[in-house]
């Protein structure tokens, strides 16, 4: 089964830079990109369809179709060794080659306590002091925790006292994905890319960029 750049999902609405690191190591494996194809074919899914449109064209189905796409999606969970806050990245990616921010939560993330009501959860106690809270799933790391105490939660705290949390972003995982993309279905070669891409890119740095964006990326996961 070929790939081709009409293949690689869109996840450019991701603006948080480590949320788009991390779903780029699911959406690029060419194991997943070749399953989705797949499904789309058991399902007689003709092109993707536009993302605003998914939820429309889900709801008409039968229902005989809508359970085999969710035994399909229940699949790839245990196939890929993602927890339930991946089931709308499975979803989307199915439906609309697109995910979206709304669609991804990473495995752990901070709220401020006492929650809002979509978290489902008992009534809480009062508290009359600033908390917040860490939620976990199965797969998240001890790297992942800390992180969130470090920055995450200080950052919900300050928003408890309505300070300004200035927002510090890279792109480099962003221009790291798409020079990966460009030379994997161009066919063209480093140079003829910096060629192409012109001032700041050389030969050397585009393939550095790529082989460390598949080092960390795509490589063991």
């Amino acid at each position: 089964m070929n790939i081709t750049i009409e293949d690689k999902i869109n996840i450019e609405d991701i603006d948080d830079n480590r949320r788009y690191g991390v779903l780029s190591m699911l959406v690029d494996q060419e194991d997943y990109i070749k399953e989705i194809k797949s499904i789309r074919q058991s399902l007689n899914l003709p092109l993707p369809i536009n993302y605003p449109e998914v939820r429309s064209f889900f709801n008409k189905q039968t229902e005989k179709w809508r359970m085999s796409f969710n035994l399909r999606i229940s699949l790839l969970h245990e196939q890929f060794g993602r927890g339930d806050n991946y089931r709308k990245v499975f979803k989307y990616s199915v439906l609309a080659g697109e995910v979206r921010t709304r669609d991804f939560k990473n495995s752990a993330f901070c709220a401020i306590y006492p929650f809002e009501d979509i978290y489902g959860l008992p009534e809480e106690e009062v508290v009359d002091y600033p908390t917040v809270a860490v939620f976990i799933h199965p797969e998240t790391s001890m790297e992942e925790v800390k992180r969130l105490l470090e920055e995450d939660a200080k950052k919900l705290f300050l928003e408890i006292d309505k300070r300004h949390v200035p927002d510090k972003a890279s792109h480099t995982v962003k221009e790291m994905r798409e020079l990966y993309w460009l030379k994997k279905t161009g066919n063209k070669t480093y140079m003829a890319l910096a060629d192409k891409l012109g001032k700041g890119y050389t030969p050397e740095n585009i393939k550095k960029s790529i082989k460390r964006y598949e080092n960390k990326y795509l490589v063991g996961h």
